[in-house]
């Protein structure tokens, strides 16, 4: 991959920039950060993806991902070895790199690698205020400084901080692609396993949490009721995108597969658009500015806990029907 050098600077400026890397975005209809900007990083090295195969190659679509404010949650919603694996199928040679383990030498010195290789880095937790998804665009060796762009919403100015951060995902060097069929498969076998043994705040427990939150009703009342609210429509904003794009994932890559698995995706597929009806068709819909009163009200919370049931149940059977895509010898037609 050809070096894209940085713009001409004075002799005693030892900034290394990768001026020509556009600023990311995070719309609204595309809201998991990091999938955007691996997007950024991925397009910048010459490598064209769609939002819905990230998120199905890395597991993302299949994950719940919570906002720090509703629970205690890692920045990445599924196993960063999930991340690293859809990676690796796209072609490149991956590592993720994690606090407390992360020095400030380390990160300096891997992003200097891949900075000079002419690669983008994506960090989570750098940079001013709360923590957020950010591209690395480039370093200053001299200050131990980062220079990148945060992911909040539009694109945002070129901003530096100091070379700290939680979280570090850098492409690697280039290596062979898994084939489209290989990479599905392992991909849904990944997305299952979130589902078969689930870290405490994902998976059916994920469910549970929510639930037991708009039982008690505490967090959207008190002195600070605006936090609860905003975390938990948050929260089912994610997981209508997130379900989206998983949509997107198996009917774009059914073909790819032989007959009998892609009819188990497409079954899946099926589920997670109802649950998705499910979500939109919320009254009052996620982010009105009714939904502050009706998440106050407890006889509303229990009829929207009660749609959350079959909202979880659909979720289960959905990840009990990619488990089967490539174990059944039937379509599940023939049940």
């Amino acid at each position: 991959m050809p070096v894209r050098f940085r713009a001409t600077r004075p002799d005693n400026d030892d900034r290394q920039i990768l001026s020509d890397l556009p600023a990311p975005s995070l719309p609204d209809h595309r809201r998991c950060g990091l999938a955007q900007a691996l997007i950024s990083v991925l397009g910048y090295c010459d490598q064209t993806v769609d939002y819905s195969l990230v998120m199905g190659l890395t597991g993302l679509a299949f994950a719940i991902r919570q906002p720090d404010s509703l629970t205690e949650s890692a920045p990445v919603a599924v196993p960063p070895e999930y991340v690293i694996a859809g990676l690796q199928a796209l072609g490149h040679d991956s590592q993720v790199l994690a606090d407390p383990s992360l020095s400030t030498n380390q990160l300096m010195e891997t992003v200097k690698q891949e900075i000079d290789a002419g690669r983008p880095a994506v960090a989570y937790g750098w940079g001013p205020g709360l923590p957020t998804w950010s591209v690395i665009a480039g370093y200053q060796d001299s200050q131990e400084l980062l220079h990148g762009y945060p992911l909040r919403g539009e694109p945002q100015p070129l901003v530096e901080a100091l070379a700290q951060a939680d979280l570090l995902i850098c492409l690697g060097e280039g290596q062979q692609p898994s084939s489209p069929p290989v990479a599905v498969q392992e991909a849904v076998g990944r997305a299952a396993e979130l589902w078969t043994d689930p870290p405490p705040d994902t998976g059916p427990a994920a469910y549970r949490n929510l639930l037991a939150l708009l039982e008690d009703g505490a967090a959207f009342g008190g002195d600070f009721p605006e936090v609860g609210i905003a975390a938990h429509e948050a929260l089912i904003a994610n997981l209508i995108d997130g379900r989206g794009a998983a949509i997107d994932f198996l009917q774009s890559n059914a073909d790819l597969l032989p007959a009998i698995p892609a009819a188990w995706l497409q079954q899946t597929a099926d589920l997670y658009r109802q649950l998705v009806e499910l979500l939109e068709t919320r009254s009052p819909p996620i982010f009105d500015p009714l939904a502050a009163d009706a998440l106050s009200d407890a006889q509303w919370r229990q009829g929207w806990s009660q749609r959350l049931e079959q909202v979880a149940e659909l979720d289960i059977n959905a990840a009990a029907t990619l488990r089967r895509a490539f174990s059944a010898e039937y379509p599940p037609s023939a049940e």
